[in-house]
């Protein structure tokens, strides 16, 4: 015969765990820079499932996401690149402290998929397939900047300056890509690329050897985190191997 008060027991137990559970479950709001949203695609919903914690992720451009944490809006984890973390702890809304970068991200190039890829394992042959491309499409943003600054250090700034595009942000060079006949060479973040899937452009490869530029991005508690032990397990879920070998799929590296 079963003992009531046991099974009472032991379920007056499981409603005590469930309760505990519902009550130390957190909600979490992560402010992230525009480049990792592809590569964090799915990291906040796998993290719920392993401790019961929501989270949201916030994208867009980092100076604009410090501009909202200064005028008040909440956030308990950033995840930006490296200067752009600076700032923002400097603002006094981020801990510095609690800093730890989870990757970097490099620079590639990208045709219309189906297009020929030229070569451009080497600065020569890059410097060849860009005076060859009928266009260079390439962002105002860090990468397009530092492109912009491989074209002078190849010494032909001035001769690909009339077949240059740059639009404001990467939609438009994606969009430049595809609409290309095919010697179209757009150049963005090797996650942005990699985040198509090859369905309407194609990964040439990473710029070559001394011409690559690897963006730290750095994660970090924001000071008035509002839960910050759940927002500190998710930084620690951003560096776990489980982690790191999915974001290493979507372009982001682990420094070396």
């Amino acid at each position: 015969m079963k003992n009531p008060f046991r099974s009472f027991a032991a379920t007056g137990i499981l409603a005590f765990v469930a309760a505990a559970a519902s009550v130390h479950a957190a909600d979490i709001r992560v402010f992230c820079a525009g480049p990792m949203q592809a590569p964090l695609a799915g990291i906040g919903e796998s993290f719920g499932r392993d401790t019961g914690h929501r989270v949201e992720l916030v994208f867009g451009p980092s100076p604009a996401l410090i501009k909202r944490l200064v005028g008040g809006e909440a956030a308990d984890v950033v995840v930006f690149p490296r200067g752009p973390f600076e700032d923002a702890v400097k603002t006094g809304k981020v801990a510095g402290a609690s800093r730890i970068e989870v990757g970097r991200i490099g620079v590639g190039v990208m045709v219309r998929a189906g297009a020929a890829a030229p070569d451009i394992s080497t600065p020569d042959a890059l410097k060849r397939a860009l005076l060859g491309a009928d266009s260079l499409a390439f962002n105002q943003r860090a990468s397009g900047t530092h492109f912009a600054g491989v074209l002078e250090r190849l010494g032909i700034a001035g001769d690909v300056k009339g077949k240059s595009k740059r639009p404001e942000v990467d939609l438009g060079v994606f969009e430049h890509v595809q609409k290309g006949k095919g010697k179209d060479l757009g150049i963005s973040t090797l996650a942005a690329i990699m985040a198509d899937g090859g369905k309407t452009v194609r990964l040439v490869g990473p710029l070559p050897g001394q011409l690559q530029n690897y963006e730290p991005y750095v994660a970090g508690l924001t000071a008035n985190s509002k839960s910050p032990d759940a927002a500190r397990a998710f930084i620690r879920f951003l560096t776990s191997p489980q982690t790191k070998a999915t974001m290493a799929k979507r372009g982001v590296e682990q420094a070396k």
